[in-house]
């Protein structure tokens, strides 16, 4: 069982808390974290304790990614994921060195992350490993 950040109700620290709390993972959603968050809320306190609730499982994190459908229509998820919408994440976790999963969610399921593996890979810094494994 994990527990997500939403979009209206739960902030990425309120889900934390009672992740640390309970021993629960914490699956991290950054369009989530976009659309509901607090103002003193950042991710370089954020993610490391994500990181951490995942320590006692033998999974690597997972981190949801998507983008906004439209202005009017900002929580609903987009066909495809907007690399610039997600760069300020990725950046930030490359300070971390943490293996995770990132997690596409699009209305073009394969496709969209298949594209997103492509743009990923074609910016500096980041090395395609193998298939969709990418080394940020």
């Amino acid at each position: 069982m994990t527990l997500e950040n939403d979009d209206k109700t739960y902030t990425a620290s309120e889900v934390l808390d009672i992740c640390e709390t309970e021993n629960i993972p914490c699956m991290f959603d950054f369009h989530h974290y976009k659309a509901n968050r607090h103002s003193s809320e950042n991710l370089e306190i954020i993610l490391p304790r994500v990181f951490k609730t995942w320590k006692h499982t033998p999974h690597p994190p997972k981190i949801h990614v998507s983008s906004p459908k439209s202005e009017a229509a900002c929580r609903s998820h987009a066909d495809y994921v907007d690399l610039t919408f997600i760069l300020l994440l990725i950046n930030a976790i490359k300070q971390y060195g943490q293996s995770l999963d990132i997690m596409v969610e699009a209305k073009q399921k394969d496709k969209a992350a298949l594209q997103l593996v492509k743009e990923l890979a074609d910016l500096r810094g980041i090395k395609r490993l193998d298939g969709a494994v990418l080394k940020i």
